[in-house]
């Protein structure tokens, strides 16, 4: 797995890219380093590159990812994830997460793009 981001203060957003397979856990570490980073800011949006990311979840999974979506709540804020992605398992194991983060009210209003730039439009159209 091959996990990169960087945290742009000015615009509020933070950009992420992820690389090859990653189980839940390797989610959350991430997630966890982008939350300590110095330049964190509650609230801040998300764009999310997937495409190269494989993603083949159970429900076990799904549920150790909303329990820590939930755990870090008052430290992410309310927030949009912009994910880009073209396919496969790895869409469908994103959009049963959101199904699930909407259902459980955790904050994230998330949706799936095709394209960088409508992901970027959509994050900065709030």
């Amino acid at each position: 797995m091959i996990f990169d981001y960087r945290i742009d203060p000015a615009a509020g957003l933070i950009f992420t890219k992820f690389e090859g397979r990653f189980d839940v856990e390797s989610l959350i570490k991430c997630l966890k380093k982008i939350y300590a980073d110095p330049q964190f800011r509650k609230g801040m949006h998300s764009v999310n590159d997937l495409r190269l990311a494989i993603l083949d979840w159970e429900y076990d999974d799904f549920e150790r990812l909303r329990a820590f979506a939930e755990s870090v709540e008052d430290i992410r804020g309310c927030c949009r994830w912009a994910i880009i992605l073209t396919g496969g398992t790895t869409y469908v194991s994103a959009r049963i997460a959101m199904v699930i983060g909407q259902a459980h009210g955790l904050g994230i209003e998330a949706r799936l793009f095709e394209s960088e730039e409508d992901a970027l439009g959509w994050v900065r159209s709030d």
